[in-house]
């Protein structure tokens, strides 16, 4: 099962990366806001068993990361043009300091940690470029 879960994490990262790299097209948004909640689904069911005290035993600041997270991927699939880019363009960045943070941290997902790396420094680079090149114009 943790498979598929985290699969879905890493799934929906890339999605995110792509979608910021590309600008936020609403054709990426949805699919990885569709994903992104799948994936916290699974978590809630499958780690935390729907259990508040469960999900915070490391701590708030994951929870918070995590689900502020979530909350800006879906707030991206709804929202209109700029406010969506905002919503992508600031998740990315909360993702990655989750992802990244967990491949290091936890057993059940140091079998992601390259892939999560890479799309981290790829994502990164290509939301980097594109912020850069919108100001100049």
């Amino acid at each position: 099962m943790d498979a598929v879960t985290f699969g879905l994490a890493v799934a929906a990262y890339g999605s995110l990366a792509l979608d910021a790299a590309m600008g936020v097209k609403r054709v990426l948004s949805i699919p990885t806001a569709v994903v992104a909640v799948t994936h916290v689904v699974l978590v809630w069911h499958g780690r935390f068993h729907w259990s508040l005290a469960t999900a915070t035993t490391r701590g708030w600041a994951g929870f918070i990361v995590f689900h502020s997270a979530l909350a800006l991927i879906v707030a991206a699939a709804a929202a209109p043009g700029r406010w969506a880019e905002r919503c992508v363009y600031t998740a990315f960045p909360v993702v990655t300091v989750g992802a990244v943070s967990a491949v290091f941290r936890y057993d059940w997902v140091a079998a992601w940690r390259w892939p999560v790396v890479a799309i981290a420094a790829l994502g990164a680079t290509a939301l980097v470029r594109r912020l850069s090149l919108r100001r100049k114009v």
